[in-house]
């Protein structure tokens, strides 16, 4: 795996100047890896979704950037999968997460069609992500009709049970928005419209 150089920027604070440390820069999930994509919903946003069997209103952990069901999933750099999931129910939460095994930190790409993932990520242990760009899947078809198909992109840690069957989980660390570059608007943003969840059809 290559290593990535940090981005540098310059912070004049009256007669001092730091040097403050950016978020490394990696690509986007959806060809055109080198162009911003739509997101239509955001890390720490209001959601609502399920938890243990019932409606909760949840702290959002990435970004969704909606994509037609198919979609091909591409790398948005270089990797080890340090985490694979076929959790399918009540939606599909089935995805990958590529990242650092020394560090256990990485991106996730959720929402993804299971059989569209390469066996090779899905195996014990995991495998290696080539290169920035290589195939990890395709977006599943979402089973709700408040919300597009889409991927939910991550930035996250993996732990693990320390005791058997030593189950791996994983917590978002902080907004994956920061490290994609291109990181800037293709136009200007705008209110579609403003509602607060709900388990309701719109009308």
């Amino acid at each position: 795996m290559h290593s990535r150089p940090f981005r540098r920027k310059l912070v004049a604070l009256g007669a001092l100047v730091v040097i403050a440390e950016e978020a490394p820069a990696i690509r986007w999930p959806f060809e055109p890896q080198e162009s911003p994509h739509a997101v239509y919903m955001t890390y720490g946003q209001h959601d609502w979704g399920w938890y243990e069997g019932r409606p909760a209103n949840l702290f959002h952990p990435g970004l969704d950037i909606p994509k037609p069901a198919g979609e091909p999933v591409l790398a948005g750099e270089p990797g080890w999968v340090i985490y694979s999931s076929e959790f399918r129910a009540p939606v599909q939460r089935c995805g990958l997460i590529v990242g650092s095994r020394a560090t256990s930190t990485g991106f996730a790409y959720g929402h993804l069609d299971w059989k569209s993932i390469p066996e090779r990520f899905t195996q014990p242990g995991g495998d290696t992500v080539m290169y920035t760009g290589e195939f990890l899947g395709k977006v599943a078809r979402w089973p709700s009709y408040r919300d597009p198909d889409h991927l939910e992109f991550s930035r996250v840690k993996v732990s693990e049970d320390p005791k058997p069957p030593y189950r791996k989980s994983w917590i978002a660390i902080g907004n994956a928005f920061l490290h994609l570059n291109p990181d800037t608007d293709s136009q200007q943003p705008f209110l579609d419209k403003v509602r607060y969840p709900t388990n309701e059809p719109e009308a």
